[in-house]
């Protein structure tokens, strides 16, 4: 959601863009004119699919943000005028999650809302979660504390900075484990809740940080093949070098362990700013990207674009931080190439700093070794670092004799050999190093062109009983 002034804006037409996406299988096509919205759910039912949005339909609505519905009869291709279905005075309402429960007490189905409360004509400067049913997906009730709605407030369970742009996942039909994901007002990470009391009870004490770094407006899906997909906003500049949005996705296979797509951005446009990314799928690689696209943040429509999954590489690897500088990404330690390499950042001053770079092997594996070949200068290898495995890829344990201190870099990129006697069964390695490499001008970083590593062979016995067979 965004701070909006009251002015005058004037309806542009948007001029034919070059693209810049992953695999997309159509250009952005819109859905809704409006004065400025965004932020669309929609849910599918049988041959019905239903749409929520926030923003302004017309200038008559401003200046605050409000929230519409519309219902397409052939899977949303066509879709009937927008109605509104709720304004609360003096508060901004905007970015919606729906879903969709069933009461067994009842029989009969009804909707959650997760949506952003911004109360910004009380003078508070901080974004808030709200929670609101509904038998019927038009007429609503707010629930919550005060009678507003409010569910999340400003002490979200990690920091003071509030909560916002919510996404919703109920794992069952009755709302009994239900996620909601969202992120703060700078925005700095993004976080995940369990609700209880069927989605209408906040406990901080559940709150956990799934990802850190700009990322915003996120949308929390599980594909048909039971990943769990992440779309996102990340910043970017337009050619006029104004700040803007690109749409980026992580992956997951449990929704808390998220992983960076290769492809990202997914989309990217030079002149104008994509925002509040949705998906829904069409298949288990096909899916439709709806999202506000407009000339500025103050000048949004709904639009939809489709894409097709490209298959992401079957060993993840993340790391700690990245310097921001195009192709030194994690993904980087394993291309075969010695000439690129993976990057820390370089805040300076900070030898002694914490960064790691992580392989999730897929499946639980025996290793013999790692290797890791530094990159081609051969600087920046950690002075103190350790080799640590994991199960889960959240507690880590260092592996017994592969602790160093004050390590001496060979000074080439030659490969480094580092054996497991005996084997080492994990699904998750790292290198986590605590001393980084002093590197001039006040620098320190941990720089890596492979990260390789090796299975353990079958075991080969032998007797003294043996004949040969011949």
């Amino acid at each position: 959601m965004k701070t909006k002034t009251v002015c005058l804006l004037f309806l542009l037409l948007l001029p034919a863009i070059q693209l810049k996406a992953d695999n997309s299988t159509s250009e952005p096509a819109k859905v809704f004119d409006g004065y400025d919205i965004y932020a669309t759910t929609i849910l599918r039912e049988g041959d019905v699919w239903k749409q929520w949005f926030g923003g302004w339909m017309k200038q008559a609505d401003l200046p605050w943000d409000r929230m519409y519905y519309s219902v397409s009869e052939d899977e949303g291709i066509t879709w009937s005028d927008p109605i509104e279905i709720f304004t609360i005075p003096n508060v901004q309402v905007n970015d919606p999650s729906v879903i969709r429960l069933w009461d067994p007490e009842n029989s009969v189905y009804y909707y959650q809302m997760y949506y952003t409360y911004y109360p910004s004509g009380y003078g508070d400067p901080t974004n808030y979660i709200a929670v609101s049913t509904s038998p019927d997906g038009i007429n609503w009730t707010h629930l919550g504390s005060q009678e507003t709605g409010v569910l999340i407030g400003a002490d979200n369970g990690i920091d003071q900075a509030g909560a916002w742009a919510p996404s919703a996942v109920s794992l069952d039909s009755l709302g009994n484990e239900i996620y909601l994901y969202f992120h703060n007002n700078i925005p700095t990470g993004v976080y995940r809740t369990t609700l209880s009391g069927k989605g209408l009870v906040f406990n901080k004490e559940t709150t956990i940080v799934v990802s850190d770094g700009f990322k915003a407006n996120v949308d929390v899906t599980i594909a048909p093949d039971k990943t769990w997909w992440m779309f996102y906003n990340s910043p970017g500049t337009l050619t006029n070098g104004q700040s803007t949005f690109h749409t980026a996705k992580m992956h997951s296979k449990d929704g808390i362990h998220w992983i960076e797509s290769i492809y990202n951005p997914i989309q990217a446009f030079p002149d104008h700013v994509t925002v509040t990314p949705h998906i829904v799928w069409e298949d288990e690689i096909n899916y439709q990207l709806w999202h506000g696209l407009g000339s500025s943040f103050i000048d949004l429509d709904v639009f939809m674009q489709k894409f097709q999954l490209e298959p992401e590489p079957s060993i993840a690897v993340t790391a700690s931080s990245v310097w921001a500088v195009g192709g030194l990404e994690a993904q980087s330690a394993r291309d075969n190439n010695i000439d690129t390499y993976w990057s820390s950042d370089h805040p300076g001053g900070e030898t002694d700093r914490q960064e790691w770079i992580a392989l999730d092997l897929g499946e639980s594996l025996t290793l013999s070794k790692v290797t890791l070949t530094p990159r081609v200068e051969g600087i920046c290898f950690p002075v103190d670092f350790e080799i640590q495995f994991s199960a889960d890829g959240s507690t880590w344990t260092a592996v017994t004799g592969h602790t160093y201190t004050g390590y001496t870099n060979p000074g080439n990129n030659n490969p480094l050999d580092f054996k497991f006697s005996g084997g080492l069964t994990t699904q998750y390695i790292r290198v986590f190093a605590t001393k980084l490499a002093d590197i001039g001008g006040g620098f320190f970083m941990f720089q890596l062109a492979e990260f390789d590593y090796t299975e353990k062979g079958p075991e080969i016995t032998t007797s003294s009983n043996w004949i040969p067979d011949f």
